[in-house]
């Protein structure tokens, strides 16, 4: 690992970054602004706070990417040695190990600056470590909204590693394509395929929400009638679409707990990856380390993994040890009262490194996506919301920025027309179409038939002349997709798409989907380009950063007051019991709130034991050990421990040391009477 004290702008271009060029084609109309999109954001942050907070933070590397990018850390801590710094009780935050996920790095850099400048007192005896982008690779993809290569924007997590997918002794010869040229890559769903093609049918269009697709009901008779995949057309000629992709690891796949081998985007093997081999070695070189808290797609705060569990050894948990449960549980409610958060999605642990970081490094591992969609969230009672702001108190949630509302009739785009929604703005439409000429007229056409079906018959039954339901405002700028009517189901029942998109409307103008398109599919003839935008669902808007970044640094000073801390107790005094002979005594309490050391830690017996001694030779102990194995204690345990010795003559104190290697070296010296 290569420490610098700062790393000044002029340092920048010494960094190994910024050696692959990244395309940045123009945001298409849907999309939202770039996010921080310029080469070198996170090295330029990285300068700028080690700049700002010489005394406390230090930057340095882990090592470089797979595309030779700086896989930058910061350490946190207060006034010592360097040495003492690294031997201090300590907390590591690790972020972007999905590169998808921008939120969690913008998070875990917000949160340094936050305690290096709010919480500095903590880091007096505490060391917080930030690896805010393990795949910065990716994750500068994303920032300039690029794909792989320089491709189309699209959903994408994983190395870009080459890969061979489809094991055709080719690598990403096949990828997903941007077939209708909107700057994304998103799915296409294909009506009745044909046996052909190779694709089954295995979703239908959802009758209450016609941009969504959804699996068939049996028990309603009801049959398949698409095949649902990503935008693509098969490019090497093996009869399947877009199946052999660049990018081949999932980092969150490649971590030595419970490997999936077979799965796809595992790797050939477990750290096959340099990014993820780095992170490994830097924490097996960082004893201290206490507790993990990431930021990434997986959640063990919200929902507590389950204890008790284990695999087909019957020695690897799946979820934790009984023992460290009080500890989940105790983090989980604390978590819940300053975020407020009631539900989280999150994804498989085989393979994780937040798995890892628990059941093999043998500490206590936190993981939060850091964002959740706002109705996942419980609103503040109306006490709360009075409370003045003051220690604790959370900031004010900032308002979801909400769509224009017309003043007027509602009105939609179709192509190049805006029509009214009345029955007299639909038969004007109508008759304008009538009167244009047949390219034109095969425009407006087409731009109709893109419309959502429920949108088409709203329109139709109001040309003539029917009443119009109780519909959501149509109206939208630059053509952006058009609100259905409203939802039939129970919302209870509402299926995580729906309520995405129902968020994509009511709170974010219609961002997050993008309409469905009909296209002419050189290999499956008609078939409709649209879905989700890619990172909607992901990453909230840049208003919500702020609130986010003060939630988890409450969070993580918390974690920090929760440590545990070894103090040595003695009397006043050693007793004298004959000339040259004192008897001592000595008590090790541990002051903190957690365990000195955690369950499965215990468990891996990755580290050595927390050691009692007097420092005195061998032969000057005349009883109870000279160095006593300690067992982990609890929260406000202690335990004592006696001797009789006979120090060399002239001794005016003994000293008594504890040693443990997370928790560093405390030690007191007895004054002989």
């Amino acid at each position: 690992m290569t420490w610098t004290r700062l790393l000044p702008m002029a340092l920048l271009a010494a960094l190994p970054t910024d050696t692959v060029s990244i395309a940045q084609p123009a945001a298409p109309p849907h999309q939202p602004a770039p996010r921080q999109a310029s080469p070198g954001f996170l090295d330029a942050r990285i300068s700028e706070l080690a700049a700002k907070h010489p005394s406390i933070i230090r930057a340095g590397t882990i090592g470089a990417s797979r595309g030779q990018r700086a896989i930058h850390v910061l350490r946190l801590a207060g006034p010592g040695a360097e040495e003492e710094a690294d031997k201090r009780p300590a907390l590591l935050i690790v972020a972007g190990i999905n590169g998808q996920h921008l939120v969690g790095t913008d998070t875990a850099i917000g949160l340094a600056e936050k305690l290096a400048s709010e919480h500095a007192a903590l880091l007096n005896d505490r060391t917080v470590f930030f690896i805010p982008c393990l795949n910065p690779d990716t994750a500068e993809l994303h920032r300039a909204r690029s794909g792989p290569g320089g491709g189309a924007y699209r959903d994408f997590s994983r190395s870009q590693s080459p890969d061979d997918a489809d094991r055709d002794g080719r690598f990403d010869e096949d990828g997903p394509v941007d077939l209708n040229g909107d700057g994304v890559i998103t799915m296409m769903r294909v009506p009745e395929p044909l046996p052909a093609t190779g694709l089954e049918a295995t979703v239908l269009i959802d009758p209450d929400e016609p941009r969504l697709m959804r699996a068939p009901e049996k028990d309603k008779a009801e049959r398949a009638t698409h095949a649902l995949i990503v935008e693509g057309r098969d490019q090497d000629g093996d009869g399947k679409i877009a199946e052999d992709g660049p990018g081949g690891v999932e980092f969150d796949m490649n971590f030595p707990y419970r490997w999936p081998e077979f799965n796809d985007g595992a790797g050939p093997h477990q750290l096959a990856e340099p990014e993820t081999l780095a992170l490994v070695q830097f924490m097996r070189a960082h004893d201290n380390i206490l507790a993990v808290l990431t930021f990434g797609p997986h959640d063990t705060l919200i929902a507590v993994p389950p204890a008790g569990k284990f695999d087909e050894t019957g020695s690897v948990p799946i979820g934790i040890e009984n023992d460290d449960k009080p500890v989940y549980e105790k983090a989980s409610e604390h978590f819940k009262e300053l975020t407020r958060i009631t539900s989280s999605p999150s994804a498989p642990l085989e393979g994780s490194f937040v798995g890892w970081a628990y059941a093999h490094f043998g500490v206590y591992s936190f993981s939060t996506p850091v964002w959740v969609r706002p109705d996942l969230v419980k609103e503040k009672d109306s006490e709360e919301a009075r409370s003045p702001a003051g220690e604790g108190a959370q900031e004010p949630r900032p308002e979801a920025p909400q769509p224009d509302k017309p003043s007027g009739p509602a009105t939609i785009q179709i192509g190049s027309m805006t029509v009214t929604l009345t029955q007299e703005g639909v038969q004007a439409a109508m008759a304008e179409v009538e009167a244009m000429n047949e390219a034109d007229r095969a425009k407006a056409m087409e731009a109709f038939r893109a419309l959502p079906a429920a949108v088409q018959q709203r329109i139709m039954a109001i040309g003539q002349g029917m009443p119009d339901p109780d519909a959501p405002d149509a109206a939208h700028v630059g053509g952006e997709a058009p609100k259905s009517p409203p939802a039939k189901k129970d919302d209870k029942k509402k299926s995580e798409d729906a309520r995405w998109l129902e968020y994509s409307d009511t709170q974010r103008n219609g961002e997050g989907f993008i309409a469905w398109q009909p296209f002419d599919h050189p290999q499956l003839g008609k078939v409709e380009i649209g879905g989700f935008t890619p990172g909607f669902r992901m990453n909230p808007p840049d208003a919500e950063l702020e609130r986010l970044i003060t939630e988890q640094t409450s969070f993580a000073a918390w974690l920090l007051e929760k440590f545990p801390r070894l103090v040595v107790e003695a009397p006043v005094a050693a007793e004298k019991l004959s000339p040259g002979v004192w008897r001592i005594t000595a008590r090790v309490r541990n002051e903190g709130d957690w365990p000195t050391r955690s369950a499965i830690g215990a468990k891996a017996r990755r580290l050595a034991y927390t050691m009692l001694e007097v420092e005195l030779p061998e032969n000057a102990v005349l009883s109870g050990d000279r160095i006593r194995r300690l067992s982990p204690l609890a929260g406000g345990a202690g335990v004592s421990q006696e001797w009789i010795v006979a120090p060399p003559p002239g001794s005016t104190s003994v000293r008594v040391r504890v040693r443990s290697p997370e928790l560093g070296v405390q030690s007191l010296d007895i004054a002989l009477p």
